[in-house]
């Protein structure tokens, strides 16, 4: 994920966060009046395999779909993953030949949900 899109996931988090903060207080409306509102969707806050896992699978989308190991293994030290392996094994990447990996369409779907883009 390059820093422009990290940029964009931070941001739709803090909104998130002040939006649930605001509904704990009870000031929800007096914030919606007030246009402190995004202007976009919100999308809740992700807990933190998911948001690794997010991380993870933009890597593919970045890249047209596929990676090869060391842009895995790159990709995975950036998301904060030990071991991709779960994702393999989950079948939202698959092995498509001995040293390249593609995102699913399942992978594909699961990205769209959590970040409410179009993977």
């Amino acid at each position: 994920m390059d820093e422009k899109q990290t940029a964009e996931v931070l941001r739709i988090i803090g909104r998130a966060a002040i939006e649930l903060a605001d509904v704990i207080e009870g000031t929800a409306m007096q914030s919606a009046s007030s246009g402190v509102a995004s202007s976009g969707p919100v999308m809740p806050e992700l807990p933190a395999y998911e948001a690794k896992r997010v991380k993870y699978l933009q890597a593919y989308v970045d890249a047209g779909g596929t990676l090869t190991l060391a842009q895995v293994r790159v990709a995975a030290k950036k998301a904060g993953m030990g071991n991709p392996g779960a994702v393999t094994s989950k079948g939202y990447v698959e092995k498509t030949g001995p040293d390249t990996r593609a995102i699913t369409a399942k992978g594909k779907a699961w990205l769209e949900k959590r970040t409410g883009k179009a993977a």
